[in-house]
């Protein structure tokens, strides 16, 4: 109990003998600013990844319509279904984004 209340993590720490509970404050407005900041931060790092899969999965097309593994037609195919499915990770991340900023906005 002491250990938590030194961490200074805005946890507030009860005994009533048998349990022990931490209970979470209210977010601050500062505190909430720097969560939002964590969750952009993250979410950008989301996108770049996804972007980063996108050019290494192009490249793969490329190089199998260069050794003449797949034709035109399939690698054109290819990199439409990559941007649909990069169009809707995007997609997803930022809902996830607005959903989890809207949660420390309450």
């Amino acid at each position: 109990m002491k250990a938590i209340e030194a961490g200074h993590m805005g946890l507030t720490v009860s005994n009533d003998g048998v349990n022990i509970r931490a209970t979470l404050s209210q977010l601050g407005d500062e505190r909430r600013d720097e969560m939002v900041k964590l969750v952009k931060k993250t979410t950008e790092a989301a996108r770049i990844d996804i972007r980063q899969r996108r050019e290494t999965t192009v490249k793969q097309l490329k190089d199998a319509e260069a050794r003449k593994e797949i034709t035109e037609d399939d690698a054109f195919k290819g990199r439409e279904r990559v941007q649909k499915a990069v169009d809707k990770a995007n997609k997803d991340a930022e809902a996830m984004m607005d959903g989890k900023i809207g949660e420390l906005g309450e």
